[in-house]
């Protein structure tokens, strides 16, 4: 192989290594951020729970102090208090369903991003084979010709021996 073939061979290895290099590298930071964005939202939901847990306890202890004063205040406040406490289950509900779509996109554009790095080095390595390719059909053939060359030297060789082995004698 000539040294500026090996060379290209060798800058075309490195290529592909960074590359290879570069999509690992990709890869981890796209699992340690989906792996972060699951811890984000598990405690996000569980933060959400225990609010709404906080909110229940307080408004059934209210429920009962009243309960306790007047019966008939109670079944009003009771018919207020449903209607509040369907307006919060619809916001929460609402809340949840937001942070839930907005998981969705974030990871889709995380899947888009990683599919795009992905084709870029799907292109890179095709690209890289393609040289491979044309380096060694162009070693090929100057081995195709370094081999005729050697064939003529080889027949010159062997008629200048026979001149000089029968100086006197002439060209035959």
């Amino acid at each position: 192989m000539e040294p500026s073939a090996r060379k290209r061979f060798q800058k075309i290895e490195a290529i592909l290594q960074s590359v290879a290099r570069q999509q690992a590298a990709a890869e981890a930071r796209a699992r340690k951020e989906q792996i972060q964005t699951r811890r984000l939202d598990s405690r996000s939901r569980a933060r959400d729970r225990q609010i709404a847990v906080e909110v229940r306890t307080r408004l059934d202890a209210e429920f009962k102090a009243r309960d306790e004063r007047v019966e008939a205040e109670w079944k009003k406040q009771d018919e207020r208090l449903d209607a509040e406490f369907r307006k919060r289950d619809e916001r929460l509900e609402a809340e949840f369903k937001e942070r839930d779509e907005k998981w969705e996109a974030r990871v889709q554009r995380t899947e888009a991003r990683l599919d795009k790095r992905m084709d870029a080095i799907a292109k890179l390595i095709q690209t890289g084979m393609r040289l491979i390719v044309r380096i060694e059909a162009r070693q090929a053939d100057t081995e195709l010709r370094l081999a005729e060359v050697t064939q003529k030297l080889d027949a010159l060789i062997m008629v200048v021996d026979g001149i000089v082995k029968r100086p006197g004698s002439g060209p035959h």
